[in-house]
């Protein structure tokens, strides 16, 4: 049987236009619950967006940061985060740092510190044992990296999870400006009430999804770290098996442990066969992630598919987006506002964890001392 030769396909060569590429810039934008976020134009000039003005969605400015501050108070929009982004050469970058309330300065997010502690751990371990490697290959590179101990492992995992939800926050949010400039149009803004395109409903949902189950891990992550401090088995994997195994002589004995119990987000517990249990906001946002990750998704009730633009300043064109969700009670809650609040004390909690775990949280550096090996990509 003689075989067909198949003419090749070639490029064509009729039109040819050149990608656009963004230029070179930077800019820095503060996030706040609503849908509305502030960005810097110059030192100490922040500009506000959007705004109503003649039919449709605008940029105003300027404002002090000072300003801004009590602008955001006055009218009760929450900072969630602040977002630098840039380009080089066409090639973007981002750096999401989430807003601490009891903290000044956020240059460095939780997720950062839970994975300086995991590469500073690492780089402690393995420093001595390159020593005896003569010659190493790479497979003898990837087994020394790999044989983690539990706590380095685990504080990576943790780290890992946290910039999950620095992901999901940011998609989030940026789906809320992106739909309040939506209703910002010459009718849009009349109506009021409007559904999202289905993929970008989609996609909020995912997003809601992958924030909880991020939450729930980067907890029975630090619980697995904190039964390998104390010398638990390893089968203590989740904050609630944790907790049914803790006596009080573990709470004297970590401060980890000791941090949770003075935030009374554990209590001894009143149930048999179990010591302790989760309390306070902690068993709210576990009760609410079991909801919406284990019984149903966000989204699936109807009237969670719609969204809508709330007027706060007419005169001044300030508007809001406001999108329900049904979190367990009667009340009708923002779905922003419940996740700002739960991730707000999220990072809040995992801050504080790291800072007293009595591990190195300084910002990892390697040296040429740490380069060991050097590999010719092709």
């Amino acid at each position: 049987m003689v075989e067909t030769e198949i003419s090749k396909i070639r490029v064509p060569n009729t039109q040819t236009f050149e990608i656009p590429r963004q230029k070179d810039g930077k800019r820095t934008y503060v996030y706040y619950t609503g849908g509305f976020r502030v960005s810097e134009a110059a030192e100490n000039a922040w500009q506000i967006e959007p705004i109503y003005s003649g039919g449709k969605g605008c940029i105003k400015g300027f404002l002090s940061k000072a300003e801004v501050q009590k602008f955001a108070l006055q009218y009760g929009f929450l900072p969630i985060a602040l977002h630098h982004i840039g380009w080089s050469n066409g090639s973007y970058s981002s750096s999401w740092s989430p807003i601490i309330p009891s903290k000044t300065n956020h240059m460095r997010s939780p997720a950062d510190l839970w994975i300086d502690i995991a590469s500073n751990s690492q780089k402690k371990r393995i420093g001595p044992r390159f020593a005896e490697l003569v010659h190493p290959s790479q497979k003898d590179i990837s087994a020394l990296f790999d044989d983690q101990t539990p706590i380095e492992r685990l504080a990576a995992f943790i780290g890992q999870s946290l910039r999950s939800m620095d992901v999901s926050v940011e998609q989030i949010v940026e789906f809320y400006n992106e739909q309040l400039l939506n209703r910002m149009g010459p009718k849009a803004v009349d109506q009021k009430l409007g559904r999202a395109s289905i993929g970008l409903e989609q996609t909020l949902f995912a997003h809601v999804h992958t924030f909880f189950v991020h939450f729930g891990a980067a907890r029975d992550y630090l619980a697995g770290l904190v039964a390998a401090r104390i010398g638990k088995p390893p089968k203590l994997d989740s904050m609630a098996r944790l907790l049914k195994e803790l006596n009080d002589n573990d709470f004297n004995s970590d401060e980890l442990l000791g941090q949770l119990r003075k935030l009374q987000y554990v209590r001894p517990s009143t149930q048999p066969r179990t010591r302790w249990e989760m309390s306070g906001w902690l068993e709210e946002a576990s009760t609410l992630r079991n909801n919406l990750v284990h019984k149903r998704p966000y989204g699936y009730q109807s009237d969670e598919q719609l969204g809508r633009a709330i007027p706060i300043d007419e005169a001044s064109g300030l508007y809001r987006y406001f999108r329900p969700v049904h979190n367990g009670t009667h009340a009708e809650s923002d779905l922003l506002d419940l996740i700002a609040r739960h991730y707000r004390r999220t990072t809040e909690l995992f801050q504080l964890m790291a800072e007293t775990s009595g591990s190195d949280s300084s910002m990892f550096t390697l040296t040429d001392k740490d380069i060991v090996s050097v590999e010719k990509l092709s």
